[in-house]
């Protein structure tokens, strides 16, 4: 084929000579299969007026045509489908070939360029898209530093990806590719797929490495790019799958989108003055050793897919980690979260994570948090994290601790072993929002919660809200069979939903005086809550506020009915079936009057007055309330209600 295209450029170069070559003429030789008639439509080729002749040899296969005016272009679809085109040489004087010039020539194996030649492509590429025969043939590059240069729209524009080789004027193979001195950029595409390439040298005034420029060099090993470049391209060496080595200098800042993934890298340090990167390293899967320098402010996503990385440690200087960071890196063992670093994400999938160490200055555990980290067994949150996206999927997890800081609990879904959450504050646990709880939340999971710190707690059962909580979100006790009392101070004023519900110790519970509103299945799944207290201060009763109560036999309501919202009341399954359930009110007609429909049996046996405060102890057979309207047999000093009025017992 090389003495083809000799033989073409010697045919070309005679026939210049006997039409009398001049700057109005211009000449195409090509070899074929058969004379090919496209040639004869003169408007392809940008610039010429006419076809002054087209000669074809069926002995040699060898075709020139000659048009009059200086061709500059070879426009749009130009020699689209002409499968028996073999080989062409395009003249001097052509700047540009324009979108699918080539496309699916499928057995052009031979194409000689000129150095003229400024753009390949227009704006939508894929000039040279299909050629898949140039592998056969033998591409000359004749200047390095023309073609660094080229325009080149798209990898499937640039002829070097079908043919995977270049070859020097001489015929001589490229395979170790000395970037020219007076080369600034090489530019995008430049060298795609080139699977000959076994080394690229860059002088250091290089500062431009294009997009694609390098990637699926199948046979670069190492790269050591140019110290004063600030930026790498996007794809510029992806797909290099024998690349192991890459030396990046001090000094850049910006490694492209997908710069290296899918290369073959097995060590990598990336210097303190990088600020930007966007899935630079995905999918590296060698990827055995990481050094992340103190000072690079962003990875975002870069790393996820790196299945041979077993240890990583995030610096201080990256304050906010990504989503997909260090997703489904399947031998990632350590992760060590240096102090500086505020937001924490990317680890999910990773199913050989152990050991986790965080930071204090940790505030958010986002994005995917660490799900399906399937061998995490204990996580210790540092005092600072107030925000737990999600654990769900990690399977093996035994033991977690919510420090006192937290405002949201995520979903825990999938954590089958989980048998020990501990909770810090009380407080900060009631008034943080429950994602999810009633279905995936921890203590759900765990069946139970513990109280203090990682050295020291108790297992609630008993519980006990602080005073100067304001509220006890939805969730925050629900699915803890083994709670068996609650006492709530006067400072919530309301019931998130779903509170407590599916505590089937529970037996009794009475809301306290200042709480305005509870409802939605706050007790639901309680079945064996018999007695339940309302205070007078409940202004709204929502939805299903008494759903699934087996055993609810009296509710003690104090609060007024004419002041009261409650939302679908007469709900038959609310109650025990036929009105078993006693609802004791002080005016029996008025609540009648105002929720006709309840299911319950309105008893007026509640104290209406208790304004009189007597100072004699109560004694005898009477029977005492406190002011919740909890019965009390042994009555220390303090107010109570006997036979409707207040007194002071001791």
């Amino acid at each position: 084929m090389k003495e083809r295209i000799l033989g073409l450029l010697l045919t070309s170069f005679f026939v210049m000579l006997s039409v009398g070559m001049s700057a109005q003429t211009t000449t195409f030789t090509y070899t074929a299969n058969h004379k090919l008639d496209r040639f004869d439509e003169f408007q392809y080729f940008v610039g010429a007026t006419g076809v002054a002749s087209h000669e074809f040899d069926e002995t040699t296969l060898t075709g020139t045509v000659v048009y009059n005016g200086e061709v500059t272009e070879l426009g749009d679809n130009c020699l689209l489908w002409n499968t028996d085109l073999l080989s062409i040489v395009i003249p001097d004087g052509v700047k540009k070939l324009g979108f699918q010039a080539f496309k699916a020539c499928t057995h052009l194996q031979d194409i000689s360029l000129p150095t003229t030649l400024e753009e390949i492509g227009d704006v939508s590429g894929l000039a040279f898209d299909g050629c898949s025969d140039l592998e056969k043939g033998k591409f000359i590059i004749k200047d390095l530093k023309w073609w660094c240069n080229l325009v080149i729209k798209g990898i499937y524009s640039n002829p070097v990806y079908y043919a995977k080789h270049i070859y020097d004027a001489q015929g001589n193979e490229i395979t170790d590719l000395v970037i020219p001195e007076d080369v600034t950029s090489v530019g995008d595409n430049a060298f795609a797929r080139c699977e000959g390439l076994k080394s690229v040298t860059f002088h250091d005034n290089v500062t431009y490495i294009g997009s694609t420029a390098f990637s699926s060099c199948t046979g670069l090993t190492t790269v050591a790019l140019p110290k004063n470049m600030k930026k790498l391209e996007e794809y510029a060496f992806s797909r290099c799958s024998n690349l192991t080595s890459v030396t990046i200098p001090e000094g850049m800042e910006d490694i492209g989108f997908c710069a290296f993934n899918y290369s073959g890298l097995t060590s990598l340090t990336l210097p303190s003055t990088i600020r930007k990167m966007s899935q630079s390293f995905h999918n590296c899967e060698q990827l055995e050793t990481l050094t992340l320098t103190d000072g690079i402010t962003d990875i975002n996503g870069s790393f996820y897919g790196c299945n041979a990385l077993k240890e990583v440690r995030i610096p201080g200087s990256i304050k906010t980690m990504m989503y997909q960071d260090f997703h489904r890196c399947d031998s990632l063992e350590t992760v060590i979260i240096d102090e500086g670093v505020e937001e924490v994400a990317g680890f999910s999938d990773c199913p050989r994570l152990k050991n986790l160490t965080l930071a204090s200055s940790v505030k958010t555990l986002g994005g995917l948090g660490f799900r399906g980290c399937t061998s995490l067994e204990v996580v210790n949150l540092p005092e600072g994290v107030e925000y737990i996206a999600t654990f769900d999927g990690c399977t093996s997890l035994k033991q977690i601790n919510i420090p006192s800081t937290v405002t949201y609990i995520g979903t825990f879904k999938n954590c089958t072993a989980l048998e020990k959450v501990i909770v810090k504050d009380l407080k900060a646990w009631c008034e943080a929002r429950h994602y999810d709880s009633s279905w995936y939340g921890p203590q759900k999971m765990a069946g139970t919660l513990y109280l203090g710190t990682v050295e020291e707690n108790t297992e609630i059962t008993d519980l006990v809200i602080p005073e100067g909580t304001t509220s006890v979100e939805s969730g925050a006790f629900c699915y803890m069979p083994r709670l068996t009392s609650v006492t709530i101070p006067g400072t919530v004023k309301y019931l998130g939903g779903t509170t407590f519900a599916g505590c089937t110790a529970l037996t009794e519970i009475v809301l306290p005086e200042g709480l305005e509103q509870f409802g939605y299945r706050d007790f639901a799944g309680c079945t064996q809550l018999a007695k339940l207290t309302i205070p007078s201060t409940v202004t709204t009763i929502d939805t299903e506020a008494f759903v699934d109560l087996a055993a609810i036999a009296d509710v003690y309501c104090y609060a007024d009915p004419d002041e009261l919202y409650w939302r679908d009341y007469d709900r038959t399954n609310y109650f025990m079936p036929e009105k078993a359930t006693l609802f004791h009110v002080v005016d029996a007609d008025a609540w009648t009057a105002k929720f006709p429909d309840a299911n319950v049996t309105y008893v007026g046996d509640l104290p209406s007055d208790i304004h009189t405060v007597q100072t004699a102890k109560p004694v005898g057979t009477s029977v005492i309330y406190d002011l919740q309207g909890r019965r009390v047999t042994q009555p220390t000093k303090g107010l109570y209600i006997v036979n409707g009025k207040k007194v002071v017992g001791y």
